[in-house]
């Protein structure tokens, strides 16, 4: 339940803070005086979207804070699973900043916006002045309905499947549309893959294969460069015997140079250096020898590396190979759909035998709890002035699933035996409207966490006696849940165990409780027209006292 409500900076609200208790609250005030800004302050914890206008000072944030106490473990599974501290204590915050931003707390951890809204929807309950709408909802039907059968989770996990299958089928769909595009583009792409392994080409080959190419359309010149230098150092020795006549005289020098010179020994290794060089490129002759086959071979592997280059318009050999390694991963892709696809059908199959099993099963449990809740509803139709009105829960089969199941629901009403019930939304007053709506929440909010129930003027189209069955109703489930209910009725009001006035004085809305004495006051007031009198005050002390 709420245990406090601090509003800060909000609309004709400056400061506020309010303590509640179990039980049933009532809120009255005159029209203007602010009743719908106090609601607007919870909506913000609710997630309502952000508007910095309703700041009164604009240099300030907005504060709407609301602390609940928790006097069950319910919810603790939810904030292990938000990685977020878990106590009886639990502040739920929401600060508007001038700039517009806003900011999400929960026991003073910063949160996103939907796990704020996600968790005081299961503690808070607000039913607005034109809720009576959503009887026209085909989803809320249902989702009621799956509430208080207690068929919540398997309607979801029923959900997860057909949207799993929709989801198979529109692949497979979109796969046999495509089949003729994707072979054509598969086949295509083999061959420029086989086109390309043909060849066989490696990284860095270009250059390799030029540089080759180049030595040998020059091997004639090459060799015979070649083979005068190695007549040079090899064959006449000349410059190898005149280093080492040089290592001679240097020897009888040696003594007299200075010596880190190092003449001798310079001269030696210059020697060997140049005797070295010779074998060496002795045994490199051969690779200096004409080869026109080769030549023809390395020419012809180039102009198809070539060919390629320019047949796919690449620039350089690294984005070829990034082309092709391109052609690979697509390939792959396309192969694997079509495995993906032979295995669709068995899925599609496994999934239509559960949606079967699982609706059916769903079907059972929605019946067994619509048939408990019309037992449940004709009591509180009897108590809220209904007498003769029926309501049904009509279930109409569909010929084929959809996410919420093998029907769709409708809540039918007769408001006399002697006429056939027909959709609510099309025959119920609004009076009578919202008085089922009144009966639709008290039996849901049970099944809630810790269900705290607002109701912004339930009471439209209804007076006299009927207000006060409904205020006698409002209170006795105050004793089992925490209600709070904004209303312009004296026969409602009286019925609460607290009342708070919202008034406007000077500009700004305050929120206060008032004592007995005063709680007397406000209902004369409610009672008479302009000016109170001693009968509508002696009126109000019977309201107040026959509780």
């Amino acid at each position: 339940m709420i245990h406090e409500l601090y509003i800060s900076n909000y609309a004709l609200i400056q400061e506020a803070r309010l303590n509640f208790s179990e039980g049933f609250h009532v809120f009255t005030g005159e029209t203007g005086a602010g009743k719908s800004i106090f609601l607007g302050a919870l909506a913000l914890v609710m997630g309502k979207r952000a508007d910095p206008t309703i700041l009164v000072d604009k240099e300030k944030k907005c504060i709407s804070e609301l602390v609940f106490h928790l006097d069950s473990e319910a919810l603790r599974p939810w904030f292990e699973e938000h990685e977020l501290d878990f106590d009886s204590t639990c502040i739920l915050r929401r600060e508007i900043w001038p700039n517009g931003k806003s900011r999400a707390f929960i026991n003073d951890s910063p949160v996103h916006l939907i796990q704020l809204k996600e968790l005081a929807e299961q503690l808070l309950d607000i039913h607005g002045q034109h809720e009576t709408l959503v009887l026209k909802n085909k989803s809320y039907k249902i989702n009621w309905l799956d509430s208080i059968s207690g068929a919540e989770t398997l309607a979801q996990e029923f959900s997860l499947v057909v949207g799993k299958r929709a989801k198979l089928l529109q692949q497979k769909e979109n796969y046999l549309n495509d089949k003729a595009e994707h072979q054509r583009k598969l086949d295509f792409l083999n061959h420029q893959i086989a086109e390309w392994q043909t060849l066989g080409w490696q990284a860095g080959q270009q250059d390799e294969i030029e540089a080759k190419v180049q030595q040998l359309q020059q091997a004639e010149s090459l060799q015979f460069s070649l083979r005068n230098l190695l007549e040079l150092l090899l064959e006449n020795q000349h410059i190898v015997d005149e280093l080492k006549k040089a290592g001679n005289l240097a020897q009888k020098l040696n003594a007299f140079v200075p010596k880190d010179l190092d003449l001798v020994q310079r001269l030696e290794s210059a020697r060997i250096d140049l005797a070295d060089l010779g074998q060496e490129l002795q045994r490199m002759e051969h690779e200096f020898a004409p080869d026109p086959l080769k030549l023809e071979q390395l020419q012809e592997r180039l102009s198809s590396f070539l060919s390629l280059l320019r047949k796919h318009q690449c620039q350089d050999e690294s984005a070829l190979m990034r082309l092709a390694e391109h052609w690979l991963n697509e390939k792959n892709e396309l192969e694997n759909l079509q495995i993906a696809q032979l295995g669709w059908d068995t899925q599609i199959e496994q999934c239509t035998l559960t949606i079967a099993e699982w609706g059916k099963n769903l079907t059972e449990v929605r019946n067994k709890g619509a048939r408990q809740a019309e037992k449940s509803i004709a009591p509180l139709l009897l108590e809220l002035g209904l007498e003769e009105g029926k309501i049904q829960i009509e279930f109409i089969p569909l010929s084929q699933p959809t996410i919420w199941g093998f029907e769709e629901i409708q809540f039918l009403y007769a408001p006399h035996t002697k006429l056939p019930p027909k959709p609510i939304e099309q025959i119920a007053s609004g009076g009578e409207l919202s008085r089922i709506m009144l009966i639709f929440k008290l039996l849901a909010a049970p099944k809630k966490a810790q269900p705290t129930l607002i109701f912004d003027e339930i009471d439209t189209g209804i007076s006299g006696k009927i207000a006060g069955k409904m205020g006698s109703l409002l209170s006795g489930t105050g004793t089992r849940m925490q209600i709070m209910a904004i209303t312009h009725l004296p026969q409602i009001a009286s019925k609460g165990n607290r009342h708070f006035k919202v008034e406007k004085i000077q500009g700004t809305t305050r929120i206060r409780e008032l004592n007995y004495e005063e709680r007397i006051a406000e209902l004369a007031g409610m009672l008479s027209a302009e000016v109170t009198t001693e009968n509508a005050l002696e009126h109000a002390r019977e309201l107040l006292n026959s509780n």
